[in-house]
């Protein structure tokens, strides 16, 4: 189950400020991580960071940076050395992808901008040697509708322990896709944090109609900034945010 794209909201802005966050306090992780294990983040060995749904870059609704470009931006002021990470962009939209590749804020060399393919494909055909032997990672997806390539995550998420799961998705478009309107009950909510194994997973409220969220999956604690609404799955609060969209 997967497509991509990227999305055109009102509600960028908001999602791209809780992004932000969520990388910060998995970059601060991860960096502290390699100070106690150096091998862990090297040239050889680099912080990995995967995009599933890059869109263009930039979102021309609202005139805000795209994922690729809050993701670049993060990773260049974090304490890592911008040597020692390796980002790859994927979409299915073959105009997206060659406008991604035409800004020079991503003219970098540890940069891959995938040729047009699905999420699921690339997970399946190209993410064990874009990995390597790379420790330690990051996952991004979010993806212009419900479905995301759950059964490919929950894949990643057995190989690679030390991946952060980030997915952003609209709880009202799941459930009309998925049964809560009367037809075939196919995935929810709950197989996300089931299938795809990570001891933490922290959920932001949901806003808008449309029922926006984000998810976060670490087998790390993350520091994440409750003023914008973030919450760990197992608090009360968060468990009546996943009963309240579910």
């Amino acid at each position: 189950m997967s497509w991509g794209g990227q999305g055109q909201s009102g509600n960028t802005m908001l999602k791209n400020l809780c992004l932000r966050n969520v990388i910060d306090s998995i970059l601060d992780k991860t960096y502290y991580a390699s100070l106690i294990y150096p091998t862990w983040v090297t040239e050889k060995s680099p912080f990995i960071v995967i995009d599933l749904n890059c869109g263009s870059g930039y979102n021309e609704t609202v005139k805000c940076a795209g994922s690729p470009l809050i993701l670049v931006n993060s990773l260049l002021s974090s304490k890592l050395n911008p040597l020692q990470i390796k980002m790859a962009f994927i979409d299915w939209n073959a105009t997206y992808i060659e406008t991604l590749r035409n800004r020079p804020e991503l003219n970098l060399h540890n940069i891959h901008i995938q040729d047009a393919i699905s999420n699921s494909k690339w997970l399946e055909d190209y993410s064990d040697e874009f990995i390597g032997t790379s420790p330690l990672g990051l996952i991004y997806c979010d993806p212009n509708g419900a479905t995301i390539p759950l059964s490919q995550l929950a894949g990643i998420s057995q190989k690679y322990l030390q991946f952060d799961i980030v997915i952003h998705l609209s709880a009202t478009v799941i459930k009309r896709n998925n049964g809560a309107y009367g037809k075939l009950h196919t995935k929810t909510l709950n197989n996300i944090t089931t299938d795809i194994c990570r001891d933490y997973w922290y959920i932001r409220r949901n806003h808008s109609k449309w029922q926006w969220i984000m998810l976060i999956g670490s087998n790390i604690p993350l520091n994440l900034n409750q003023l914008l609404n973030f919450h760990s799955l197992d608090s009360k609060e968060g468990q009546d945010i996943l009963n309240y969209i579910s």
